[in-house]
């Protein structure tokens, strides 16, 4: 390392200047030089951060004391994928992949003697669940609202888009 280097690298450790600029539409601005003509300017002088001590080695105490080490977590590994639980005011409960809507319409016309085509709207909570657990569901069926689940068209399974496969 060549002597200019290292004492402009001492210079650069004891303190950092810095040029606080306020600008016509008022947004102050951080930088390293002065501000151009018409911002007001304020100069500040930053003190370096203290160094760190230095790292001492102690001595290993008895033979019997045995090292803790930190579970190490696998920061490779994605977070399991996650689904939704969907349960409606009237008692259905469907799942997806996606979300669940806010509210769903349920048709009055089955019930309305003159079928004049009116619908009701129903709230929907929904509630995050496992994947694996939402396609086991969906697989299974047989519940009161499982026509409303996400399943995968046939397009989806033969690309391989089917998150459940």
């Amino acid at each position: 390392m060549t002597p200019l280097i290292a004492a402009l690298m001492l210079l650069a450790a004891d303190a950092t200047e810095v040029h606080r600029c306020v600008g016509s539409d008022g947004v102050p601005r951080y930088q390293d030089r002065p501000c151009a003509s018409g911002e007001s300017q304020q100069h500040l002088q930053l003190k370096a951060p203290l160094a760190a001590p230095p790292a001492t080695t102690a001595a290993p105490a008895a033979s019997s004391a045995v090292p803790i080490q930190a579970p190490q977590k696998d920061l490779d590994s994605a977070p399991e994928p996650q689904s939704w639980r969907c349960e409606v005011d009237n008692g259905e409960v469907f799942y997806r992949h996606d979300g669940c809507p806010e509210v769903i319409s349920e048709p009055l016309w089955l019930n309305m003697p003159d079928r004049s085509g009116y619908s009701t709207y129903m709230q929907v909570r929904a509630q995050q669940v496992a994947r694996n657990f939402a396609c086991r569901q969906i697989d299974r069926g047989g519940r009161f609202g499982a026509e409303r689940d996400q399943r995968a068209s046939p397009y989806e399974k033969l690309s391989g888009r089917d998150l459940c496969r």
